[in-house]
């Protein structure tokens, strides 16, 4: 199991949002990053038990400025489609 991640608790019910949650997150990933930095991020899950470690780690920045740029990866994506 991911703990620290949230998928520990996650129910049936929860689990297509946490997907759907993943998979905006790789594309951010590879889009801002690249490909190369989703598979460094990959094999850093398991060295790390919350994200607040694994992010600076990763990306040489902290979690709060890739979570924030993700949130603008999202509006821009949804805007997009709509």
């Amino acid at each position: 199991p991911m703990h620290g991640y949230g998928w520990e608790a996650a129910n049936w019910l929860q689990r297509p949002l946490q997907i759907m949650a993943a998979q905006t997150l790789i594309a951010y990933v590879v889009e801002h990053y690249g490909r190369g930095e989703l598979g460094v991020l990959l094999a850093a899950l398991s060295q790390h038990s919350d994200w607040e470690t694994l992010v600076p780690v990763v990306f040489d920045h902290p979690a709060s400025e890739l979570e924030a740029g993700w949130q603008v990866y999202l509006g821009e994506y949804y805007e997009s489609i709509r």
